[in-house]
């Protein structure tokens, strides 16, 4: 049994287990990207979607489209209203996972910029 295998069953869900250098890799490339066309009431957030598991090749060609139900959304006054994020990242792993097959998991860039700094923070052997 894989350490990823293990965590899934004592956490109860899906688990995967990403190197430091990819999680890095991804999230300089998802800041790099260049924002979509503005929209009213929208704001662009950066991210990426990880394999989880199932049967999706991960060097298949195939790029996942957009969504509405991936979009996150509702910006009043400047500020993200949650109750209008059209599921947030949750919604954008399963866009995915429906186009691609298999289970995904999406974060924010900075979300990924912020694990990172965390990693740094720990001592070494």
């Amino acid at each position: 049994m894989d350490v990823a295998h293990a965590l899934g069953r004592l956490l109860g869900t899906p688990c995967t287990i990403v190197p430091v250098v990819r999680i890095a890799e991804s999230a300089a490339a998802a800041q790099a990207l260049l924002p979509p066309a503005k929209e009213i009431g929208q704001r662009w957030t950066p991210g990426v979607v990880f394999h989880v598991n199932g049967l999706y090749d991960s060097i298949a060609s195939t790029t996942p489209r957009s969504s509405h139900g991936s979009e996150i959304g509702g910006i009043p006054a400047g500020r993200l209203d949650k109750r209008r994020r059209g599921g947030g990242w949750g919604a954008v792993s399963s866009a995915v996972g429906r186009q691609l097959g298999g289970v995904w998991t999406a974060r924010s860039a900075s979300t990924l910029e912020g694990v990172l700094m965390r990693l740094e923070e720990i001592p070494s052997a």
